[in-house]
Order: structure tokens, then C-alpha cells, then sequence
């Protein structure tokens, strides 16, 4: 194709047709071989170009490239605690530095603005590609601020000075926040019943995302809309020019004056409990992790148990196995089979959270399985061990003739007349299999295999010999003939493969088991009973202002509600034994949760009432 095309009426002829030339100075202008062109076009034919071809007719080609971001979504952090300089650095690591402009002032670890022109010019295209957003500051809004004015905003302002698409958030008249698409007459608002205290530090968050929008004030939420149908990434395609701190996207609004400091941008909406951290600093000392039953090749054997040791100054210590959620460490947590990350971490007396520690962990439940060959040629045999294992592999057998002392097996080797042979695998975990027998010449092997049942973890975690997490089957099967097959059935149901550790289902069951050794020899069925329920209860409440009464009904698929416990505004926790009926005119509280048998609480919801 051109470089240039000129698309011209040929009236009377064949109707517009393009013409092309790749030089300007001196066209040479000629009608492609081939082209297309919209049905019937006319005046005012509006012509489909693809998203890279308009960026390079507008220069914003590459405009709509996310800005780098942290793990955690963090796209950058402007402490604003410099001492000297107009690059305002960006300490998240992603190099989403910016810029001084105007009457501002670096002073005892925060960004004075004067309220003429001072502010802050953030990067271009600052939220290309985000479907959420959080922006979060502490600001110190000076008595004389001039309304109107925008804390922040991040968008586009128009030829005319007006915003055309943008995110922002003010103090003026009521703290609040809001996205457009256009111009003030599209903002879909979050906004609170009173203005943004001045003389005072405070911190202020808005986040989008999901649909709603969400604001914070000293770490608290204060409103929420839940009708938002714009996403940050939408504003100007992804182009946004005008992002500013300290300055309104709208040029005849008034520019901040008061003080900022560490102002974060993040590429996802923080929950309440994250802002609920932000600006804080942990000051206790964090308890150290260790992981018990360790192996070799960093690999650690049945039983290992996870111990969270140490520490002060910390109102709760938690842990996280995976991308499981965290759960508050109180006692030795047993580890499933598996290869995963650890996380741990501490809150302080300030509930500020730690930073999150973490260990990876490769944990193999299961013991070897070792089997003998035994060859002989008139009184000499030749004795070969050979051993498996699924998980973390073998790492030694070893083998005793008669009463002699334990050696440990590395190849083949022979024995003169009749001989007793005793020998056990041992894989990288540590895990080490029952001792199996044999004899040299082998002997038929008429004997039943060797079979028994675990789980892991091996001991009720709950309640009530309830489990209160995953639990998995381990079943391990010993022969001197060699194992062929170990099987399993789940409430009387068709018998199974079993290969390697496998999780079980939630609820009451029986698990039947049993081996079948490499001669047809089949163990006799042995069974054990599993009880697990991972899952909290929940409970739902009824209320009658009429009679002024609370009916709480309580669900647990598995293991039952054992108990339903409330409270009445702050009163003691009682338990529900029927319809709670509230005394004392007035709007009261009642809180309530339940517990499983296995031992789950769930979360604890409140209601309000109120007595005539």
C-alpha cells in the first residue's frame, strides 16, 4: 500500500476512489490494484480504522501500556518526604517517577502546596489498562483552603478547560470522590454528609472496582456506591494527560493548599482489611517459622508440622498455606503432602501487620515401597532390592542378612545357602517403610500383604473427632513379593486405584482398603471412619419490629450447628435458645455467630432494631 491516500468523488463514474502516493512534495498519485471501501460511500462516510491505526494518526501510539506495577499491585508510592529536588521519586521500584511544578515546598517529611500553582504532575497514561484502582494519601488541608478544589485528579481536561473524563477526590463541602466519562454532568459519585476536616492530618482512600466505588477515611469506610458502571482504564482510552496532585483536572477550580505525604497508587481495588494497613508501621517482633519432620534436598516427611516461635509485642500471629487464606496461628499446624509457599505474618499492638514472611515447603506423606528378587543357581543366590516412591524419591535402602549388622544397599549381591533377609526403603522426606521379611533361596510367598490406612494430618484438628481442613488418605502396603495393587472405596462404593496421596471428601465417611501383592495374594479389608468439615457455619437473622423480636436460624451441611451465641447491643454473649426479644425503647444491636460440632465459627453479623 501508500503511504498516502486522497480519496476523491469521481461523479458520474465509479464514486469515491482512493488515490495513493508515498511522497507529499512530489505526488504521483495513482488508484491501488485493489481496494475496498464501505458500500455506497458519500460526504461524511465515516470509514473503520483498527485502535493501532488511530493511535498513529493522534502520536499516542503505545499510550495504552500499563504502567509497571508490583506483585502486589503497587504502581507507585510518592512518600513525598524529600528534602530537595523537582523529580518526585517513586520508592515502589517501578520507576513511575514525577514531577514538581509550581509554589511547592519539601519540609519535615512532607510536600507543602502554597494554593497558587504548586502541584504535582503524575505520569501520563497513569491508569492505562487498570479495571480498578486505589488511591490512597495523608493530606493536611490548610484552613484557608478556597473551594472549589480537587485534592487530587487524574484524567483529562478539555481545549476549553473543562475535565473530560477523570477520577478525583475533594474535601469541599463533602469529602468525596467520583469517576467520569465526560465532563461533571457523568460523575458517579461517592460522597459523604460533611466536608474533609482541615488543620488536622488525615488519610484518605478511594478505591474502583467490581462495580463499586469505596471511600475511606482514616482508614475507615465512610460511603460506598455500588452502581458503577466506569473503570479507570476507560477514561480516554487508556490516554490521560492531565494527572495531577494538588490540582484539579478543571482549570478555573482552585489548586490545594495544605501539606501531602505518602500518596500510592494501586492497580486493583485493596480490600477494607489492606486499608485498613495503609500508613502504618509495624513495631513488635515478628515470631520465626520452622518446619518440623525435615528430609533431605528441602523436602520434609509425614507428620510435619508447621511452629510459628517467638516474638512480642504482636496481638495475633497468623499463617497461610498457599494461596489459601490466612488463618490465626494458635498451635503446631500440621502440613499437607504438597509443594507450596508458607506465609506468615504478626500484628502489633498497633495492628499494624508485619511484613510477610515466607517458606517453601515440599512435603511428601507417603513411605517407600522396596521389594526383593531372589535368584538362585544350585546354593548361590543373587539378591536384587529395588524401591519407588511417587513424591520426593528414594534415598536409601537397607538390608540386613540374618542377624548381621544393617548395610546399606547399592547393588546387587550373593549369598551361599539358606539365609533370612531383612530390608526397608527410606525416601528424601525421611518417610521409612515398615521392615519387610524374605528368605535366600525365596520361598513361595503364600503370605497376605502387609496394608494400613492414614490421614494427613493423622489427629483431628477440630472438635468432637471432627477434622476442620483438607484431609487426605494415605495408604501403604508392604510384601516381600512386591506390591501390585493398593486399592480403596468411599462408603461402600466401587473400589479404586489408589497411586498416591488422595484427598478425601468432606463430611462423615468410611474408607475401606486393601493390597494385592505381585503373586495374587489379596489382604483381608480393613476400614477406618473420617470426619471433616473445612467450611463455618452461617446463620440468618429475622427481625419483627412489631414484637421486637430476633429469630435466628442457623446452617451447617456437614458436621451440624452445635450452638448459636448472641449479643444484645454490648452485653454479654448469650446462648440462643428461641426468638430473641429486645427490651428498652430505642435502636439497639444484636450481634450474633454460630459454631459447628467440628468447632467453626463463622463470621459474627450484626442487625438493628428498634423498640417502640
Amino acid at each position: 500500500g501508500s503511504k498516502y491516500y486522497l480519496f476523491v468523488d469521481e461523479f458520474g463514474g465509479r464514486g469515491y476512489i482512493p488515490l495513493g502516493t508515498n511522497d507529499l512534495n512530489t505526488p504521483a498519485w495513482k488508484v491501488p490494484a485493489s481496494y475496498s471501501l464501505p458500500a455506497s460511500p458519500r460526504h461524511g462516510t465515516v470509514l473503520p480504522i483498527t485502535q493501532a491505526e488511530l493511535d498513529k494518526l493522534t502520536g499516542t501510539s503505545g499510550a495504552h501500556t500499563p504502567l509497571p506495577a508490583t506483585a502486589d499491585g503497587l504502581v507507585a508510592r510518592y512518600k513525598l518526604d524529600q528534602t530537595t529536588g523537582t523529580t518526585v521519586t517513586d520508592s515502589s521500584g517501578n520507576n513511575n517517577n514525577a514531577t514538581l511544578a509550581g509554589g511547592t515546598t519539601w519540609a519535615d517529611g512532607s510536600l507543602t502546596f502554597g494554593g497558587s500553582n504548586g502541584h504535582v504532575k503524575l505520569p501520563d497514561n497513569a491508569m492505562a489498562g487498570m479495571e480498578a484502582i486505589t488511591v490512597s494519601t495523608d493530606v493536611w488541608v490548610d484552613a484557608d483552603q478556597q473551594n472549589p478544589y480537587f485534592l487530587w485528579g487524574m484524567g483529562n481536561t478539555g481545549t476549553d478547560g473543562v475535565g473530560n473524563g477523570y477520577l478525583f477526590t475533594t474535601g469541599n463541602n463533602s469529602y468525596k470522590a467520583g469517576i467520569a466519562s465526560g465532563n461533571w454532568s457523568t460523575e458517579q459519585m461517592t460522597t459523604t454528609s460533611s466536608a474533609l476536616g482541615r488543620g488536622s492530618w488525615k488519610t484518605i482512600t478511594y478505591t474502583v472496582g467490581g462495580g463499586k466505588a469505596t471511600l475511606y477515611l482514616d482508614r475507615k469506610q465512610v460511603a460506598q456506591n455500588t452502581a458503577v458502571t466506569l473503570t479507570p482504564g476507560s477514561i480516554g482510552g487508556g490516554v490521560t494527560k492531565a494527572n495531577y496532585i494538588g490540582r484539579s483536572v478543571y482549570t478555573a477550580d482552585k489548586y490545594f493548599k495544605g501539606k501531602m505525604r505518602d500518596f500510592r497508587i494501586y492497580n486493583r481495588a485493596l480490600s477494607g482489611d489492606e486499608v485498613a494497613q495503609l500508613g502504618l508501621t509495624y513495631t513488635g517482633t515478628q515470631p520465626k517459622a520452622s518446619v518440623s519432620q525435615a528430609g533431605t534436598d528441602g523436602w520434609y516427611g509425614f507428620g510435619a508440622t508447621l511452629t510459628l516461635d517467638g516474638g512480642s509485642g504482636n496481638t495475633k500471629v497468623e499463617y497461610a498455606l498457599g494461596d489459601g487464606a490466612w488463618t490465626t496461628y494458635t498451635a503446631p499446624v500440621p502440613l499437607p503432602a504438597g509443594s507450596y509457599t508458607v506465609r506468615h505474618r504478626a500484628q502489633g499492638e498497633n495492628l499494624a501487620f508485619s511484613p510477610v514472611g515466607s517458606l517453601a515447603v515440599k512435603v511428601d506423606t507417603e513411605t517407600p515401597v522396596s521389594t526383593v528378587e531372589v535368584k538362585t543357581a544350585k546354593k548361590v543366590s543373587t539378591v536384587t532390592l529395588s524401591a519407588k516412591d511417587t513424591a520426593s524419591g528414594v534415598a536409601k535402602i537397607n538390608y540386613r542378612v540374618d542377624s548381621g549388622p544393617l548395610e546399606v544397599y547399592s547393588e546387587p549381591f550373593t549369598l551361599t545357602g539358606v539365609h533370612g533377609l531383612t530390608f526397608f526403603a527410606t525416601d528424601k522426606a525421611g518417610n521409612k517403610e515398615t521392615a519387610q521379611q524374605a528368605t535366600a533361596p525365596l520361598q513361595a510367598d503364600v503370605t497376605l500383604p502387609s496394608v494400613t490406612a492414614t490421614t494427613d494430618p493423622q489427629d483431628p484438628t477440630g472438635q468432637n473427632g471432627w477434622f476442620t481442613q483438607a484431609v487426605d488418605l494415605i495408604v501403604t502396603a508392604s510384601d516381600a513379593s512386591g506390591i501390585a495393587t493398593r486399592e480403596y472405596r468411599i462408603d461402600g462404593g466401587p473400589w479404586r486405584g489408589y497411586t498416591k496421596t488422595t484427598a478425601l471428601p468432606v463430611g462423615s465417611i468410611t474408607v475401606d482398603y486393601r493390597a494385592t501383592d505381585t503373586v495374587g495374594n489379596v489382604s483381608k479389608i480393613d476400614t477406618i471412619k473420617v470426619r471433616s468439615d473445612p467450611f463455618k457455619p452461617t446463620v440468618d437473622a429475622e427481625t419483627d419490629d412489631a414484637t421486637a423480636t430476633v429469630t435466628l436460624t442457623g446452617q451447617d451441611k456437614h458436621s451440624g450447628v452445635e450452638k448459636i451465641s448472641y449479643q444484645v447491643d454490648d452485653g454479654a454473649w448469650l446462648t440462643y435458645q428461641g426468638p430473641i426479644v429486645v427490651t428498652g425503647q430505642g435502636k439497639h444491636k444484636v450481634s450474633y455467630r454460630a459454631f459447628d460440632t467440628a468447632g467453626n465459627e463463622s463470621a459474627t453479623s450484626s442487625v438493628k432494631i428498634k423498640v417502640p
